[in-house]
């Protein structure tokens, strides 16, 4: 058996060797996919580059590792599994979006390593799935705000 706190550490390293494979080769697959194929949503993905990207990941570690702290203070598990939830979404969304074009996304290995790991331990911990449930819109809205808001910011202010 293992202590639940771990999950605390685990997650954002996971977090992050997921977003490390998406900085590693998400923005040329971008642009290599913009070049290639000419549909009406693919032309809507923004064009941004690893030094931008890298800077919306380095802001999402840094909320994920205050929300972690902030979790493990307050003993506050079950708000942690949401953000782990919304994670999971996350990677979901990989997966319809490989379905889409055809092809494998940059992401989706080590977010569906990471999904697989992440499920386990939550399987054998003890959580209050009325937390989570009640909480997942909420932590989801902020979540998708939060990469709307930095996307605009950095694609569009921040030049690198």
């Amino acid at each position: 058996m293992f202590k639940e706190s771990l999950i605390y550490i685990i997650f954002p390293l996971l977090f992050m060797t997921h977003e490390i494979e998406e900085i590693l080769f998400l923005p040329p697959f971008v642009k290599s996919l913009k070049a290639t194929n000419h549909h009406q949503l693919i032309r809507k993905i923004p064009s941004i580059n690893t030094c931008q990207f890298t800077l919306i990941v380095l802001e999402q570690l840094i909320m994920i590792l205050m929300f972690s702290l902030y979790c493990y203070w307050k003993d506050a598990i079950s708000l942690y599994i949401v953000l782990i939830f919304v994670y999971i979404f996350h990677i979901a969304i990989h997966y319809g979006q490989s379905f889409m074009i055809r092809k494998i996304v940059p992401g989706l290995y080590c977010g569906t390593l990471s999904t697989i790991i992440l499920l386990y331990f939550i399987l054998n911990m003890k959580v209050d799935y009325g937390i989570v449930l009640r909480a997942v819109p909420i932590i989801l809205g902020i979540g998708v705000l939060n990469l709307i808001v930095m996307h605009q910011y950095v694609g569009g202010k921040f030049r690198c």
